[in-house]
């Protein structure tokens, strides 16, 4: 059996709080039980196989975290959407509690909140993951579409980052992926909707009305900052820079898709690590 607490929540926790979980893959088959799921739905009408197929697919269409059935219901239904893949496969978590042995459901509905933080926040920086890029990102490129405003994204990268890991332990490494989202989330916090962590030492700024030059100016904010910036961890002195790439989206003839938005300033931020690093490049 595969074990699945790492990637979102303690199963231990939710087998506890729930009658039954399963995962389940595209094809509605199921990867992981805990218990019998028919010792808690076959006798309600509304859970019943297509009606609960149908759920999970639009559950899976808008890459939700949450879906909950109505409270006044006998079960109760949630899906959450796992930040995973395996085989290629997106995976959702199938919750079910049955409300006439739960006398108190204020604990399961005040866990939404926890579940959703959890499913799209970086556990060590506490910032945005790429989980909450995928659903976010197009919904601000729709908006500024809608609007006609521009949208900038700033795409930066932690200079040499394996070299602090290799001198200073990869304790080092994570109190300094820690202080740079920190610094970040001071620099830009009036500017900048979300902050993100990308991936490893890679993090992603999302300016929604903001043009090329402005976010600019806030690339290069950031890189003077971090610059002189003196880190400092177990009495270990440490400089680091950052190579940064700026794209805007200023055309309103078609809505881009974000995956190439993401392409694209992905290339700026390869220009400015082939400048020499410690750059800035929009």
């Amino acid at each position: 059996m595969q074990n699945y607490s790492n990637n979102l929540i303690n199963m231990e926790y939710m087998n506890k709080l729930f009658d039954c979980i399963r995962i389940i893959d595209v094809e509605f088959k199921s990867i992981y039980q805990e218990k019998r799921i028919d010792t808690c739905v076959d006798f309600i009408p509304e859970f019943n196989f297509e009606h609960r197929q149908d759920i999970y697919h639009q559950c899976l269409a808008q890459d939700s975290a949450i879906y909950l059935s109505k409270k006044e219901s006998h079960c109760l239904l949630m899906y959450v959407v796992l930040p995973t893949l395996v085989d290629k496969k997106r995976l959702v978590m199938e919750c079910i509690v049955n409300m006439t042995k739960r006398l108190d459901i204020n604990q399961l509905y005040n866990s939404n909140d926890n579940l959703y933080k959890l499913a799209i926040t970086d556990e060590l920086t506490g910032a945005y993951n790429r989980r909450y890029i995928n659903q976010k990102l197009p919904l601000a490129i729709e908006k500024c579409f809608k609007n006609r405003i521009p949208l900038s994204l700033i795409f930066l990268d932690i200079d040499s980052f394996k070299i602090v890991n290799d001198l200073y332990g990869h304790e080092a490494g994570d109190y300094l992926l820690c202080e740079f989202v920190e610094e970040l989330q001071n620099i830009t916090k009036e500017n900048t909707d979300w902050v993100a962590r990308y991936g490893g030492d890679e993090f992603l700024l999302c300016l929604t009305g903001m043009d090329n030059l402005d976010a600019k100016e806030i690339a290069e904010l950031i890189r003077e900052t971090v610059e002189q910036k003196l880190f400092v961890y177990s009495g270990h002195r440490i400089e680091i820079t950052c190579s940064i790439g700026v794209y805007t989206v200023d055309s309103f003839h078609a809505i881009p898709k974000f995956e190439k938005i993401l392409r694209e300033v992905d290339i700026k931020l390869y220009e400015a690590k082939k400048a020499g690093r410690n750059k800035v490049k929009h």
